[in-house]
């Protein structure tokens, strides 16, 4: 575990409104495994079905080591609804010039006229067409932030775009690193903002789309990197509620900025709530991958717009 301090000096999307940041804690985990040996247990005192998808905590530890497969049933089923652009993700094409001997081109080779390989006596040019895809090692950095108010059923919308992709990236034959993060304006007491994140996966790392469908979830964010992911903080306290979720596209991890460094391409995927938002994420990832445009998060009308009527949670 590493604790950071950013210098940001910018405004964010947050539920409250356009926020201006200038510093943000980062408290970043390199694996689940330093996340779950470094935090403490038992820091969410709220635990239900509907706030973390089960009412029993040891029953979560299970899903994120071993695999959720009810969550990844479900989020297969929502992914019939979440479709990527085809045109948009053919692979590139690299115009390569190489020689060969043919039976006919520029130039003649006249020693294999003599032992009568007229089929391979000349010497010729030719361009080959070549499919890439780009980058071979992607980091898809994810925003798994979500009000108090969003049920966890909800909350599967954004898991469902996150296996899209990564099934997507899969099939183009992609190398992919997976980092996830909750990050907030005033998360701590004082007013400071704070983010806690967590490489889920390395390069070259296998990884079962069970194990990913649990580590997507509004749970795994909620008890794990909200609740147990800043108390971790070595001098600050959590405020009240965890601050104010933020959703912005520029924000990576600390895993996803070490991986751009080393050559590797990021692409964000934000807060997306019901099928028409998970079907945008999809498409901001396209147009961040394949024409490197610069997309935004939600606004703070679109992130609360799934509120429950009941009261948030209180969390100690």
């Amino acid at each position: 575990m590493i604790i950071r301090e950013r210098t940001l000096n910018r405004s964010f999307n947050s539920t409250i409104g356009r926020k201006h940041i200038m510093k943000m804690d980062e408290i970043a985990f390199d694996s689940i495994g330093d996340l779950l040996a470094s935090t403490k247990r038992g820091t969410s005192t709220y635990c239900s079905r509907d706030w973390l998808g089960t009412s029993n905590l040891d029953k979560l530890d299970r899903y994120v080591t071993d695999g959720w497969p009810e969550m990844e049933d479900r989020m297969n089923e929502m992914l019939t609804n979440i479709l990527p652009e085809p045109a948009e993700l053919r692979p590139e094409i690299n115009r390569k010039r190489r020689r060969v001997k043919r039976g006919f081109g520029n130039e003649v080779d006249i020693h294999a006229v003599n032992q009568g390989r007229m089929d391979r006596a000349w010497d010729a040019t030719v361009v080959e067409e070549v499919p890439t895809v780009g980058n071979k090692l992607v980091h898809i950095n994810i925003n798994l932030g979500a009000s108090a108010g969003v049920a966890f059923d909800t909350g599967l919308w954004r898991g469902a775009a996150v296996m899209r992709v990564y099934d997507v990236l899969m099939r183009m034959g992609k190398s992919v690193a997976i980092s996830g993060n909750y990050a907030s304006y005033q998360s701590f007491k004082g007013g400071r903002s704070g983010m806690a994140s967590c490489r889920l996966k390395a390069y070259g790392e296998p990884l079962r789309t069970d194990r990913l469908a649990a580590m997507v979830t509004l749970g795994f964010m909620r008890h794990y990197l909200m609740d147990r992911g800043l108390d971790a903080h070595k001098t600050l306290k959590p405020g009240y509620g965890r601050g104010y979720p933020i959703d912005d596209y520029k924000l990576w991890t600390r895993a996803a900025e070490l991986d751009k460094e080393n050559g590797g391409a990021v692409v964000s995927i934000g807060q997306c709530f019901d099928r028409r938002q998970a079907q945008d994420v999809v498409d901001k990832f396209i147009a961040q991958y394949t024409r490197d445009e610069k997309v935004e998060g939600l606004s703070a009308y679109e992130q609360l717009k799934n509120w429950k009527s009941r009261e948030a949670p209180h969390r100690e």
